[in-house]
């Protein structure tokens, strides 16, 4: 008999919060030093690996064809998916960053826009399934949902049981309202739900958590192209990089392969142990090449 989830998608970007960081944080630390973003030497040949950003779309003007696949505008499909919001691109933007610390003059990871945001971060629930399902069905490997879900309904998890069964990884925000959220959801498919930490590697106090959490990355006073920004959405797209660097270094992982690897390899954080704060701990991703090495 087939589960059903008594869940609500909330349809809101994982950003737009305002925190004041604290001075107990050693200066020169960067988002790359708290993750272990670090220059590896790569003996494997890397693969071509498709990213799909389900989000506002992106500034396809920014980014060449080499790094960018033509998306989709869910929300309308004569336009192509251009992000005047600026949260798609903002992602976009992180992902690229990290993985060209890691893999140096990267061609190999590639991002697919989906637009399901409209230019006021407004959306129905019908369009995110339809992106994910999109997005599977043209070439997608890992699909980034920095997306507030507090909870996912039914059409939510059918997509993802879709991408399941295509062998895609699901990366998606635990959301910015800093309450529990029960349940373990999904925890049994290749679905990495991200909480954030500050640079002191302490919780945000805006991310939610409970037992389905499973990894946690810097979310707080990220420098980018458009200002310093916070939000869980920045913590996915972290993780979403690390997840693209494994599958590129080994086009042969599976999605739930992926996800064991960043949950063995990341730095326990909080009460030792797994936890609902930190779930397995904070991305390391060297570490995380190290173990797929091995």
């Amino acid at each position: 008999m087939k589960k059903h989830y008594i869940l609500i998608i909330m349809g809101i970007l994982a950003v737009g919060l305002t925190y004041i960081a604290s001075t107990n944080v050693r200066k020169t630390e960067t988002l790359f030093d708290i993750i272990n973003a670090r220059p590896v030497d790569v003996k494997n040949s890397r693969s071509k690996t498709i990213v799909s950003i389900i989000d506002s779309g992106v500034d396809i003007y920014n980014y060449n064809d080499r790094l960018l696949i033509k998306g989709r505008n869910i929300i309308n499909t004569e336009e192509p998916p251009i992000d005047k919001l600026g949260h798609g691109t903002i992602i976009t933007d992180i992902i690229f960053d990290v993985v060209n610390e890691v893999m140096i003059h990267n061609e190999h990871i590639k991002v697919l826009p989906v637009k399901v945001f409209d230019d006021y971060g407004n959306t129905k629930d019908k369009f995110i399934p339809e992106g994910i399902k999109w997005a599977v069905d043209n070439g997608a490997n890992i699909i980034n949902l920095s997306i507030a879900m507090k909870s996912v309904n039914n059409d939510i998890v059918e997509a993802i049981e879709y991408a399941s069964q295509k062998d895609v990884l699901i990366v998606a925000s635990v959301g910015n309202d800093g309450t529990q959220i029960e349940g373990t959801l999904l925890n049994n498919l290749p679905v990495i739900w991200v909480g954030s930490i500050n640079k002191n590697r302490l919780k945000s106090n805006f991310s939610s958590f409970g037992e389905h959490l499973i990894l946690v990355a810097l979310g707080e006073d990220i420098e980018t192209s458009k200002g310093i920004t916070t939000g869980t959405s920045y913590s996915v797209a972290q993780v979403t990089a690390a997840a693209a660097i494994l599958k590129s270094i080994d086009n042969t992982l599976t999605p739930m392969e992926i996800k064991n690897i960043l949950q063995s390899s990341a730095k326990d954080l909080g009460a030792k142990g797994v936890d609902k704060y930190y779930g397995y701990g904070l991305l390391d991703i060297k570490n995380a090449i190290k173990n797929l090495e091995n």
